[in-house]
């Protein structure tokens, strides 16, 4: 069975989608619970979008040679898809939020055309950007506090003070430019002669 590539994109922003949510690499060959409980939310996911578009026959074997399973692999985890992922609030919750995130960017193609190309890769620069903001929330807390300061400018000060942090700034980078110049303390230096 062979897929046309647009809905062979859309299975390979299932994998990254899923990837994302779940934290987990779903082509690792580790046979641990969350990377068995990720992979099937994938299967599942992928399952249910290649039915929804009319492929019904032939979708498991497809799904399985994605990821390089072996056709029973994928039946076996539908057939325990209820128990293991909706049986479990977590894993319930992480195939949930899989789905409405791929739901927001899905599309069903019906007739193909540049313009179906130019959204599909809209949207996959939008599924791009969304999990590279995932990496980017923890970050944000380390700098909230340096945002909030900054906020407290006063607008008819903001100029002095983006002077002054740049001079600081280049003050932490201020190394002695010859041998003679020692530095004791953040005041004192002494010359050697």
């Amino acid at each position: 069975m062979t897929i046309n590539s647009e809905i062979a994109s859309e299975i390979s922003r299932i994998e990254k989608i899923v990837k994302t949510v779940t934290g987990r690499d779903l082509r690792d060959k580790l046979r641990d619970h969350k990377n068995v409980m990720a992979r099937s939310i994938f299967y599942k996911i992928s399952y249910d979008y290649l039915c929804r578009i009319g492929v019904r026959t032939g979708a498991k074997n497809y799904v399985a040679r994605y990821m390089n399973k072996n056709h029973a692999t994928i039946l076996h985890a539908m057939n325990n898809f209820n128990e293991d992922i909706l049986g479990s609030s977590l894993n319930k919750k992480m195939y949930d939020t899989s789905v409405e995130v791929f739901g927001s960017l899905g599309d069903i193609y019906k007739n193909i055309d540049k313009r179906d190309l130019e959204i599909d890769d809209l949207k996959n620069k939008i599924t791009d950007l969304q999990l590279e903001l995932s990496k980017v929330k923890p970050y944000r807390k380390d700098i909230e506090h340096l945002v909030d300061l900054l906020l407290k400018i006063p607008s008819d000060k903001i100029d002095d003070a983006e002077f002054r942090i740049g001079i600081m700034l280049k003050g932490f980078a201020i190394e002695p430019r010859n041998q003679k110049t020692q530095i004791i303390g953040s005041y004192e230096t002494i010359g050697s002669s």
